[in-house]
């Protein structure tokens, strides 16, 4: 077969193409050190590089959120330790004035005392890079503030209403004691239950306080002496064993609705009852003991009462009607329902089948309220966040890092030591503060002349306890930042592994390269003295 010169020239040209091509690559992988410059050169070495530096990406990521986490604790931890030494300044005020008589001298105590509690106020509201230290999860305004009786608040809600758990049920009965006495997850105040899921609560009362009975279901026959002749009754409610009384326009008189018919028998009901009452209070309102309340009804039988003030304070609901509270009923409070009792009035013989008497009260209260922004934040440690932990919804701690400090912790709440339960006399977990700040106002009110060192010493007692648990949560800060310490070390060192496995799969070896770029070297002078014995001359010098 006869081979023509420009078929030879065309398959030279060809390799020599090939070898310019690698003698070309060679070069760039000896200026740039990359293995490859598209990842069609090399797919399984890029694919698991991509893979690699996403996750070196995530890592960096991980690590610098960490870092900045660690330094808003080690400022948390700082600003606990301040509150610890102004507690502590509290205390050695307490201690000066025992013994104290002269006013001058408890007068600066108070003084002292109340500097200290502002300075406490100011270090619970610290800010650190725009972001409140002890707000849970408010960064728009101060998390702790005072209302106009000087209680400490946390996001709007007083302090001494918040407990951690929901309220599940009552000390003193049975069922209850039995239920929950050897279950750690379950704590008391003394009145009440609480289950702790480790979620803040409140019992959401209305403001003033409000309540409610339903006499929609009562009735009774009212039989006439006289058939068709003019009958009435005359009716007198009682609510917790004390007469509903109207203002008569001189004082305070019970209320004794008169119902009547002009036809001889009849049956009363509830709808007529509360209708009359409410007639006859009109913009007085009823009296119930010493509190005063205006009452409205539903057309049905439904009475609604609203505190209006008198003799009670607008912070709880009157006692006496708490129909709730078993242990206050057994202790023999007068606690009771709404009765009626009726007495015939003119031409009336009697009064049978009366039912729906003994009506229970509604408190107009929401517990197991959710305290505004008392959640928690977590950062994924890189184990897999979980979400999901048995029949609730929460994040599991072994999956994640709780990163944010919430204040009540430190300040205070229900349940903050051992449901306040304090063995001082006199003075119980009913009248000792249940966070710090409240109690130090206490403190400062006390310090009079004549004051109870009794008390001053309860006090005292309860303070140390609530900061001994400050400390606690101190301790846990701590502990967690040393957490955040260990975690920023491990992604340290997966990152450095990370660019170790990256750089071997992209970066070119340059001591091999550079025996690389040496045989393709020869095997381009190899191939230009080839062409000098199959190419023309001419062609030749021009490649050369």
């Amino acid at each position: 077969m006869r081979i023509a010169q420009r078929t030879v020239s065309r398959n030279y040209k060809a390799s020599l193409n090939r070898v310019l091509g690698k003698r070309a690559d060679a070069l760039r992988r000896s200026e740039d050190g990359l293995r490859f410059k598209d990842l069609s050169e090399d797919v399984a070495a890029g694919a698991r590089a991509m893979n690699t530096q996403e996750m070196r990406y995530a890592a960096i990521q991980q690590k610098n959120t960490a870092e900045e986490l660690l330094k808003e604790l080690d400022a948390g931890w700082g600003v606990m330790g301040s509150m610890d030494s102004t507690i502590q300044d509290v205390l050695e005020e307490m201690k000066s004035a025992a013994g104290v008589r002269t006013e001058e001298k408890l007068a600066a105590i108070q003084k002292k005392i109340g500097n200290l509690k502002e300075e406490y106020l100011q270090q619970l509201n610290t800010q650190y890079g725009g972001k409140y230290l002890f707000g849970g999860t408010n960064n728009k305004s101060a998390p702790f503030t005072v209302n106009e009786n000087d209680r400490l608040l946390f996001n709007g809600v007083e302090v001494s209403k918040i407990y951690k758990g929901q309220k599940v049920g009552l000390v003193g009965t049975a069922a209850d004691d039995a239920k929950y006495a050897e279950d750690s997850r379950y704590y008391t105040d003394g009145v009440n239950y609480y289950h702790n899921d480790g979620l803040y609560y409140y019992d959401g009362n209305k403001q003033p306080p409000e309540f409610s009975a339903d006499l929609s279901g009562f009735s009774a026959d009212v039989k006439a002496a006289t058939a068709g002749a003019a009958t009435d009754v005359a009716s007198k409610l009682l609510m917790g064993g004390q007469a509903i009384q109207i203002w008569d326009g001189v004082k305070w008189a019970d209320a004794n609705p008169i119902t009547s018919n002009a036809t001889g028998d009849f049956t009363m009901n509830g709808a007529q009852l509360t209708a009359d009452l409410v007639t006859a209070s009109g913009a007085d309102g009823v009296k119930i003991g010493s509190d005063v309340y205006t009452v409205t009804d539903d057309g049905t039988g439904k009475l609604s009462f609203v505190w209006k003030g008198a003799a009670a304070s607008n912070a709880t609901l009157p006692t006496a009607l708490d129909t709730s509270d078993a242990a206050k009923k057994a202790a023999g409070s007068p606690a009771g329902p709404l009765t009626v009792s009726i007495t015939p009035g003119a031409n009336a013989a009697s009064v049978e089948n009366i039912a729906g008497n003994d009506v229970g009260l509604d408190m107009a209260t929401v517990p197991n309220t959710p305290v505004p922004y008392s959640s928690e934040i977590y950062l994924d440690t890189g184990l897999g966040l979980t979400v999901d932990r048995g029949a609730e919804t929460a994040v599991d701690p072994r999956t994640a890092f709780q990163v944010n400090v919430i204040g009540l912790d430190l300040a205070g709440h229900t349940g903050f030591v051992n449901g306040i339960a304090l063995d001082n006399g006199a003075y119980d977990q009913q009248t000792i503060c249940n966070n710090i700040y409240d109690m130090i106002s206490e403190v400062e009110k006390l310090l009079a002349p004549g004051y109870s060192e009794k008390q001053l010493d309860a006090m005292q007692m309860q303070l140390t306890k609530m900061n001994d648990t400050m400390r606690m949560s101190r301790t846990d800060v701590d502990t967690r930042a040393n957490s955040l310490e260990s975690m920023i070390t491990r992604l340290k060192t997966e990152i450095d592994g990370m660019e170790k496995l990256e750089d071997s799969l992209m970066t070119a070896d340059p001591a091999n390269e550079a025996i690389n770029l040496k045989d393709i070297e020869y095997s381009w002078q190899a191939v230009l003295a080839l062409g000098s014995q199959i190419l023309p001359s001419s062609l030749l010098d021009y490649l050369r």
